[in-house]
Formats: structure tokens, C-alpha cells, sequence
């Protein structure tokens, strides 16, 4: 190393386990920079011998998984298949076997549900073009009479008289309990009519009479024209709500 003052060249001194170098003639001393050492890295032969080994290490694994398997290998890897093939086999076997027992049942039952509901409808429309004078378990009623009137406004009314017969054998009961009896106008509902004064017979549709008594009960509902109305009867102590008979009357002034 050369001295950048003077040019000549500079002595190399070690002092104290540090580098320095010296120029004779300018009297210049200066400190060498040292190296970083690392006392944890191996030669360099020794990394090679150790990279070395690492990849011949590597190609031993890729070699070993890349080999096919032995015979004993495949013929057991064959022998755990089979248990799941005899497995599928045998539950779609029993799914066909489910399949045809019961298919005909429920195809049967549903046919008996259709023709139950053909029967049923049938039976509905039967009793609804019957007249009113209907007879079930609990009552009976039959037909007396109608008449037009006027409610307590002014409005036209229809009045229609009928013979309610309790035939339960112990049980008191009342008209306005088991007798569903509605008025159809034009599609629509009337209302019960509310009247100037009520008679006996009105009185008679609240009034409970005992097993096999009859009683004349009257009935009143508001029009909202003079024309005809349809008279339906459905039995209130049942839960089908199904209409037992109806009867439509001409109305005139």
C-alpha cells in the first residue's frame, strides 16, 4: 500500500492484535480495516460434503416414491375395493327390493285417497242440490215457510220459518247452536236482519228444548235487493264444514 501524501510505500505494523501501516517518511500512521470473522461457519469443504449429502438424500426420496408398488401392495389394495363394491351392490339391492314391495301400496293408497275425495265431492254435491230439510245425528230441520218483510231501518228482509227437532237422546240444544243457515244474494252473504220487534218464533231460534222436542224458529236476514236468495245449511256441531243442503226461493214484492 502506497501513501497518498508522498507515494512511497508504507510499512505494515501489528500492534496490540490491530493492523496499522506506517510511512517512513511522512511520519503517517494509519489503521487497517479488519474483516468481520464468523466463528460458527464451517469451511468450506465442509459445506460442500454437507450440500452433497442433502441432495443425494433428496434423489433416495424422490426415487423411493416414485416406485411402483409391490405385488403384496396391489393384491391388498384390490382385497380393501371389494368390501365397498359387495357393499353398493348390496344396498341398491335392497333399495329395488323396498322399491317394488312398497310401490303397489302406495299407489293403491293414494287411488283409495283419490277415490275417497271423488266420493266426497260427489256426496257434497248431492246434498247441495237437495232441499233444506236436512236430518243428521244431532237435529233436523224442515222447511215451514218464508215470507218477505222490512228490518228496523226500512230495508227489505227475508224471513224463513223451519221446524228444528233435537234427536240426541240426552243433551238439551238449540237452533243457533247446530244450525249453520246462511243467505246467498248475488254471491254475497246477507246479514241477519235486525227487526222492529221479535216473535215467538224468533225467540225460539235461542231458545234450548230438550232431546226429541220440536220447535217452530224463525229466521230473518237482510236483502240488498228483492230477487232470489239461496238458503244453505251446514251442521255447527261437526268439524267439516260442509254444506248439507241448500234451496234457492223467488222473491217477489
Amino acid at each position: 500500500m502506497k501513501c497518498k501524501t508522498c507515494g512511497n510505500e508504507m510499512e505494515k505494523q501489528l500492534r496490540d492484535g490491530e493492523k496499522f501501516v506506517v510511512c517512513r517518511n511522512c511520519k503517517i500512521k494509519r489503521r487497517l480495516k479488519q474483516k468481520p470473522t464468523y466463528s460458527n461457519i464451517p469451511d468450506e469443504q465442509v459445506r460442500k460434503k454437507a450440500e452433497k449429502d442433502v441432495k443425494s438424500n433428496y434423489q433416495q426420496m424422490l426415487d423411493a416414491g416414485g416406485r411402483k408398488p409391490s405385488r403384496r401392495r396391489r393384491r391388498a389394495k384390490k382385497r380393501s375395493v371389494l368390501p365397498r363394491i359387495l357393499i353398493t351392490f348390496l344396498i341398491l339391492a335392497l333399495l329395488a327390493g323396498a322399491t317394488w314391495f312398497f310401490f303397489p301400496k302406495i299407489k293403491a293408497k293414494l287411488s283409495t285417497n283419490a277415490n275417497t275425495e271423488k266420493e266426497n265431492t260427489a256426496s257434497t254435491e248431492i246434498n247441495a242440490n237437495d232441499s233444506i230439510d236436512i236430518k243428521t245425528k244431532t237435529f233436523s230441520i224442515k222447511y215451514e215457510r218464508h215470507e218477505m218483510s222490512t228490518d228496523a231501518t226500512g230495508a227489505p228482509a227475508f224471513l224463513i220459518y223451519y221446524h228444528f227437532t233435537n234427536n240426541q237422546a240426552e243433551a238439551s240444544i238449540s237452533a243457533i247452536s247446530a244450525v249453520g243457515l246462511n243467505a246467498v244474494q248475488n254471491n254475497f252473504y246477507c246479514p241477519p236482519a235486525t227487526m222492529a220487534g221479535e216473535t215467538p218464533e224468533m225467540i225460539n231460534f235461542t231458545t234450548p228444548i230438550a232431546p226429541k222436542d220440536t220447535i217452530l224458529v224463525c229466521q230473518a236476514f237482510s236483502l240488498a235487493e228483492v230477487s232470489s236468495v239461496t238458503i244453505e245449511v251446514l251442521d255447527l256441531l261437526s268439524t267439516d264444514g260442509k254444506v248439507l243442503g241448500q234451496e234457492t226461493f223467488t222473491l217477489q214484492n
